[in-house]
This record gives structure tokens, sequence and C-alpha cells, in this order.
């Protein structure tokens, strides 16, 4: 049996309807599909999108809310008679959203004490929505065009009569006119944007805010769409075009402070989503989300800021590239937590959306990621946080570790300078995966302190060194784990790996001192382990004096590309080559996480190319069982045997 009413006549009943009103969540949809239209100078049009999923959840958090996601719909007052629905489903039919309801009614009238069934019925109950925008443009609701009663098995059932009356007068007059109100969420956004506005920011916020209207509603494959205008009003831009000169000494300094801001705010970011998410695989999309976002800081940091770029426009740019990576991650992030905790995320995810489309505009926007606006938006995620958001340290954050996946921090070593062993108690009481080789690697770092490897002691250091490496390897190959079928390729990577990077050296010269080895980037000792990329991973001041702590980081890393990343991917099982595992783990300890997928899909630069190709020319000499070919590094090639 299927109706169509005319909206807003009133047939089915008294008309009442179900007010949701959001504040994350408004904003929050932004979030699920953000676009910056064509559209006159200066006005933005995003997409506001209610998937299915999360229409039931509101459907279950407003409607719903008896025993086993019941709602009762109507029930006589002898309690004989009523119409009970269950555990909604939400899904897209054509264009209109559908609710179907598992329904059960008894027809019944008392009969001393008792209630005598005169019929009962059990089945389904269907409706479809298309959307309605009333004069107020800040909101839309959800209107009943068509329902239907099905039997158990979904196909239309002729019965009518009594229950159908029920369905008209008691379900539809709370699914009707579901509305979806977004002023509160504007108002939200009208107290965020001055923060991150430059010029006159209350003002222009406003201004923003009061443009809003929704322009289009309606229903699509993923769900609910309303399309929002909002109009940006312009910041005179610079008129002088002359070329930028080099940046000053305090535009450089401003510049350190605005990526180091940057960086702590997508570390609390990130950290905050991976405890709270607990699924592995969304643990492991932000930990790369984060080692991308890093790099990114890395690669402008050894080449320095371009001429004519200011800090605020280096800090957009990466702002840009890592809300591309973050935001999907983010969304299914909310998807996995239940109220308040997927509005924060909703709210948040929303924010960001918003300026990236502003920031889209170009120079005449204005945004101004200050530091104020950082923190507002990182406490959406977090309001009861004591903790400042942009806070940075250089230590290692154990709870960063265990969110991500890595597990507990590697060892703290014996300081090099202290010149013995650890003691036979302290390795009683490590970790079990731990001990294994720590003896051997705590003694030659010892042998190795501040040792620089020169053309005159070579013989003697790079012994060292190796032996250093094959006790790492072992070491870490336990605790990562890497399978013991890949345990001599894991090997003979990790040894081309340090070739490839330092030349098997953790100390250079410096005038009439020793220092580590240190590239422009940041990247430090044997491993040339980023100090920015792997910040709160490991200690950065063991990096640089402890050669075994850096080998023992490196090693970690390059087990965690091997196995989480190319082994997981499948690298190498359609044509049997298994050292292609090992080049593959390169890439993405070279690049990162992004490295790998380019050297997957044959898309790496020239440059990338090369530096993967020259560490598989080494690891082919290891592989053939050269394992001191490095020694080419200091007195040339040696003449074939």
């Amino acid at each position: 049996m299927s109706t169509r009413p005319n909206p807003g006549s009133g047939e089915w009943g008294d008309g009442a309807t179900w007010r949701h009103r959001l504040r994350g969540p408004v904003l929050a949809c932004l979030a699920l599909a953000l676009v910056v239209r064509a559209a006159p100078a200066r006005e933005i049009a995003l997409d506001v999108r209610f998937a299915p999923a999360l229409v039931r959840a509101l459907l279950l958090e407003r409607i719903f809310t008896g025993p086993e996601r019941t709602f009762l719909a109507w029930r006589d007052v002898s309690g004989c008679n009523q119409l009970v629905l269950r555990d909604p489903r939400v899904d897209v039919h054509g264009d209109r959203l559908r609710i179907t309801g598992a329904g059960e009614a008894r027809v019944a009238t008392p009969v001393a004490g008792q209630c005598l069934a005169f019929a009962r019925w059990s089945g389904l109950v269907e409706t479809e929505h298309e959307l309605e925008v009333p004069a107020v443009r800040t909101r839309a609701s959800l209107r009943i065009v068509d329902s239907r009663l099905l039997d158990e098995s979904g196909q239309p059932t002729m019965l009518a009569g009594t229950v159908w009356d029920w369905v008209k007068a008691h379900v539809h007059s709370r699914l009707d006119g579901v509305e979806l109100d977004l002023a509160p969420a504007l108002q939200d956004l009208r107290a965020v944007l001055p923060l991150v506005l430059s010029g006159a920011g209350v003002e222009r916020a406003r201004a923003i805010v009061d443009s809003a209207a929704i322009d289009l509603a309606g229903v699509d494959d993923d769900g609910v769409v309303l399309v929002l205008r909002l109009d940006v009003p312009e910041v005179p831009a610079p008129t002088d075009a002359s070329p930028e000169p080099p940046l000053s000494t305090a535009e450089m300094a401003a510049w350190d402070d605005a990526w180091r801001r940057w960086d702590a705010f997508v570390t609390f970011v990130v950290k905050r989503a991976a405890i709270d998410a607990g699924v592995p695989s969304l643990r492991a999309a932000l930990r790369d989300v984060l080692i991308e976002a890093r790099h990114d800081v890395a690669e402008v940091l050894a080449g320095a800021v371009p001429p004519g770029r200011d800090a605020d426009e280096a800090v957009r740019a990466l702002f840009q590239r890592t809300w591309q990576r973050l935001a999907p991650v983010l969304r299914e992030v909310e998807a996995t937590q239940p109220g308040e905790h997927a509005l924060r995320y909703l709210a948040f995810i929303t924010a960001a959306d918003a300026l990236r489309a502003i920031d889209a505009l170009g120079p005449g926007a204005g945004l101004d990621l200050s530091a104020d606006g950082l923190r507002r938006l990182a406490r959406i995620v977090a309001p009861g946080t004591q903790d400042d958001p942009l806070s940075r340290g250089d230590a290692v954050d154990a709870e960063l570790r265990r969110a991500l996946g890595f597990g507990a921090p590697i060892p703290e070593p014996v300081r090099p300078d202290d010149g013995v062993m650890l003691p036979g108690w302290l390795r009683g009481v490590l970790p079990r995966e731990a001990r294994a080789g720590d003896e051997d690697v705590a003694a030659l770092s010892v042998r190795l302190a501040g040792r620089v490897a020169t053309r005159e002691n070579v013989d003697e250091y790079l012994p060292l060194a190796l032996r250093l490496l094959d006790a790492t390897a072992r070491t870490a190959a336990a605790s990562h784990p890497v399978p013991p079928a890949h345990g001599r390729e894991y090997r003979d990577a990790l040894l081309a790996t340090a070739w490839q990077e330092s030349c098997w050296r953790q100390f250079v010269h410096d005038g009439g001192s020793v220092r580590a080895l240190r590239s422009p980037a940041g990247a430090v000792g044997i491993m040339q382990v980023n100090e920015t990329v792997w910040r709160g991973f490991y200690s950065r001041q063991r990096l640089a004096d402890h050669i075994g702590y850096n080998a023992r980081a490196g090693a970690e890393i390059l087990a965690h590309y091997l196995v989480d990343h190319a082994m997981a991917k499948g690298v190498g099982e359609r044509d049997g080559d298994t050292y292609e595992l090992a080049r593959a783990a390169y890439a993405a300890y070279h690049g990162g996480p992004g490295a790998l997928r380019r050297f997957r899909e044959r898309k790496a630069s020239v440059r990338a190319r090369a530096i993967v190709a020259a560490f598989a020319a080494k690891l082919e000499r290891i592989r053939a069982g050269d394992d001191l070919a490095v020694m080419e590094c200091f007195v040339g090639a040696r003449a074939a045997d």
C-alpha cells in the first residue's frame, strides 16, 4: 500500500516535526564532501553531506531510543493496542532517502484484565523522503513523499485498515519533517573565523556567516546533500608586483616558528584521533598522514623557504597538502565514535574544510593560520585538554608510539662516554625481544663512540660497524618482527641503507671538533634518521650521540616499511622478486609512505628513481657477499678480484 501526501496538507496528523539541531554535525558534514564550485568572485559553495549512516545514527539517538533500538510509535491507554518499530535502515532509493524499520503491531481489546488479540502484524514500514528548503535558508527538512507496508520478506502487502491508520497517524508524524538546522553550527564558525582571517577578522567573519544560505538540497548516491553558499569579502591584495627579496633574519625566524607550530598541531590532532580510533587500520592511516606531513616540512627545510614566500604562505601550502590526506581518515574515525565524540570530529572536519575553501580563493581571502586559530581548531577535537596543542618537545612520546602502532620505545642506551656494557641485571629486566644482541650493540657502540671514519682507519672501523649493524638487524627483526623467511633480505637492506645514507658514519670532523653527521633537512647519524620526521618516536639526543641507538632506530623504521607497507601491499609477490621488497621499503625509508606508492606505480621523480637505483646497486653488492663494499666511500673502487 502506498500513499503520496500533499506536503503541508496535514493529511498525516498534526504535522509535528522532529527538529534535530546540530552544532558539530553541520559544519561536520562539510567534511564529507567539500567542493569549491565555479561561482562569482569571492563566493564559495560547499556540499554539506549527511551520509545514510549519519542519518541512521541520528534516528537512533532521537527516535529509536527504546530497548534494542525500538520506537514505540503508539500504545493506547489499555496497553493492548500498540505499534513498535525497531532497528531502522537508511539508504538511497533513486533520488530519495529511504528509511525502513521492522514493525510489529497488535490489535486487541482488554478482557478481564487481559488483552484479547484480534490481529497481529509484523513486517516493514518504509518511508521515502525528499528535501525541502523553507524560507529560512539555513535549514532543510526531510519530507515524506511516499510510504508503504511490506511483509517480512520485503514484498508489498495488501494489508490495510487499522495498522495502516496507525502508521499514518503516528509514524509519519515523527519521521516527516526531520529538520537539519545549520544556524547553530554557523555560530561556531563565526567564533572560529576571526582567529584565522587577517585584517578585520570579526567583521569579515560576521559577514561570511550572515551570507550563508542553502542554495540547493537533494539526495544523491551518497545521501543527503545541501549546497551551502558563503560570500567571502575580499582583502585588498598587495599591488607591488616587484620580485620579493630574500627572506630576512626575522622572516626566517618567523618561518621557523610557523613550521614548528604546524608540526605540533598536526601531531596533536593525529595522536588524539589515533587514541580514539582504536582500529589498527585507522591508526596506520593516521601514522602515514603524520609522517607524510613531516616529510613535507623536511623537504622545505632541505631547500630553505623559496624566495618570495613568507611563513604564512608556506604554512598554508602545508595545510592544503596535509588536509587532503587527513580529512578522509578523520571521517572514518568519526564514524567509529559515539555521541559527543563524533560531533567533535564533525565540527573539526567542517571547520578545516571551510578554511581550505576560503584559502582556495587566493590571496584576497586573507587566511592566516595563527597560533590562536590552530589552538582553537585543535581543541574542537579535545575540548577538555589542559595541554597546549602547539607545545613541541624532543623527548620520546611513548603514548604517541603506542597510538600509532610502534609499541614501546626502544631501550635507552648507555651513554657513549660511560664506556661500559649494560649490566647483567639490567639486561634481565629488559623485554626479551630487547635483550637479543644488546650486549654486542652496547659494546660496539662504546668502541665506535666519537670515532670518525677516515681513509686511514677504515680497515678497523668498518668491520666494527658491520658487526654493529648485524647485531642491530637481529634485534630489530625480532622485535618488529620481520618474518624469518625475509631475515637475510632485511639484514642486507639494512647494510645497504646505512651505506646509501651515511657510508656507515655516525660522526664527522667539524673544524677541530667531532659532531654527528647531519643533513640540511635534519637527518642524523649512521641511518640518517630525520629528527623532524621522527620526532617523538626517538630521542633526538641519542640519535646524535649514540651510534647504536641511531642504528636501532633506523632498523626499526626500515622493518616498519618492509613489513607494514611493502609486504602488506604484496610487493614482489607477482614476479617472485623478493628483493623488490627491499627496494620498495627503502623508497619509503627515504621519502615516506607516499614515495612507496609512487615507486609501485612507476610515478617516482627522476631524482627519486636515481636514489632507489643507487640503493639497489649497493644492495646487489651486499647480496653477492661483499659486505664491506662500503669501503669504496673512503678508498675508491677496489681492484677486481
